[in-house]
């Protein structure tokens, strides 16, 4: 397509003001709005779970958090470019610059670590290599696509240039591969999920929790990201409505992880109520303490809201004669009094294993040791005496 002339240029862009400014202007100022929330989030996160693995957890969250502020910063310069020191100037908003040709491939780096860390959630729950192969590929295409954009528009520069297909063809393949992506990796998720009942009332309420969070977070980045896409595909030879939701995707794929990692908080709270692991039947109410096999501590954010091990205990009294009988006691002809009888409660512990992002379920039952080689010694005692 040839360049059109400064006269042509300008009559197509002030055809449509409200379908040119309008968008460009709603996107980058939702994206500044979502940079103010991923800020508070990653302070939550970073207060709340200092524990977490910098291999994993911490790193993506750091990626995360530097990537909103380089793309806070480029969106106030694609802001000021327009409406301050390009005030006026419609040629000056048609030739575009650097930080709008980084804005498709900085966002499709966001989805790739975020589309990644749902992925690996979803590996841990299935460990399905089908899931795997095809959630990487998808991964793969949609970042790839990306990079191409950014790629594409830095050679056409002008603005009115950005529906042809040297834009258009990627634009396409990196929409459709992340919105495919999104939908698959939520989907098995959701049904293995589904199938993962335990019996276990505060664990299948965990796993209801986290049915619910797949479908907020994933469900959220399909919809924006398909949205895009149809806008894009039908309108976009006469507008750039497109551009209110392509302007927030990076910040919205990373709202997703930083909401799943945080919601881990509410887990811990829903099986506090429901199983009373940390303080339900104890008879303490401290909020400062923690009972644990017998012994008390003072807990931390992290030990507090820690889902990597899912504990539901269940107490079996056994009655034993703590006292010295008495010789009717000896020959049976009567039952020890009830002040010589003391209880000792020995947990049994079912522990559900849930990865630090809440994904895999696993099974497995231990014994409070501390609480059995106590009983075996009383035991002993008694019957010593």
């Amino acid at each position: 397509m040839a360049d059109l002339t400064p006269e042509e240029t300008i009559a197509i862009l002030t055809a449509n003001r409200t379908g040119q400014l309008g968008p460009y202007l709603s996107g980058l100022v939702a994206q500044q709005l979502l940079m103010g929330i991923l800020l508070t989030q990653c302070f939550h996160y970073f207060h709340m779970f200092p524990k977490d693995s910098w291999l994993w957890n911490k790193s993506l969250v750091l990626f995360l958090l530097v990537s909103g502020v380089w793309q806070a910063a480029c969106s106030f310069e694609m802001l000021w470019s327009v409406f301050v020191s390009g005030y006026g100037d419609i040629l000056d908003y048609n030739h575009t610059h650097a930080t709008w040709w980084l804005s498709p491939a900085s966002t499709a780096l966001v989805a790739c670590a975020s589309q990644s860390f749902f992925l690996t959630r979803c590996w841990r729950v299935t460990r399905n290599w089908l899931v795997l192969i095809l959630g990487g590929t998808g991964i793969l295409v949609s970042t790839t696509a990306g990079i191409t954009v950014t790629s594409s528009v830095f050679k056409v520069v002008l603005f009115t240039r950005h529906t042809e297909p040297i834009v258009k063809i990627p634009v396409y393949v990196w929409l459709v591969a992340s919105s495919l992506t999104d939908v698959g990796i939520s989907t098995f998720l959701i049904i293995h999920l589904r199938k993962s009942s335990t019996g276990f009332n505060s664990t299948d309420s965990v796993i209801r929790s986290l049915l619910k969070v797949t479908l907020e977070t994933c469900g959220l980045t399909t919809v924006i990201v398909l949205l895009d896409f149809i806008i894009y595909a039908t309108t976009g030879d006469q507008h750039i409505a497109h551009f209110a939701f392509q302007f927030i995707m990076g910040k919205v794929y990373a709202h997703s992880v930083l909401y799943t990692l945080n919601a881990r908080i509410n887990m811990r709270a829903i099986l506090a109520r429901t199983s009373g692991v940390a303080q339900s039947g104890s008879g303490d109410r401290s909020p400062s303490a923690n009972r644990t096999f017998g012994m008390f501590r003072k807990t931390t954010p992290a030990d507090t809201y820690n889902l990597s091990q899912i504990q539901v205990r269940t107490q079996v009294d056994q009655h034993i004669d703590g006292g010295r009988p008495s010789e009717e006691d000896k020959d049976g002809s009567r039952a020890p009094p009830p002040a010589f009888e003391r209880t000792k409660q020995i947990s049994l512990v079912t522990s559900h294993t849930l990865a630090a992002d809440g994904g895999s379920v696993e099974s497995f039952e231990d014994r409070d040791a501390s609480s059995t080689s106590e009983l075996r010694r009383e035991q002993r005692r008694a019957a010593a005496v």
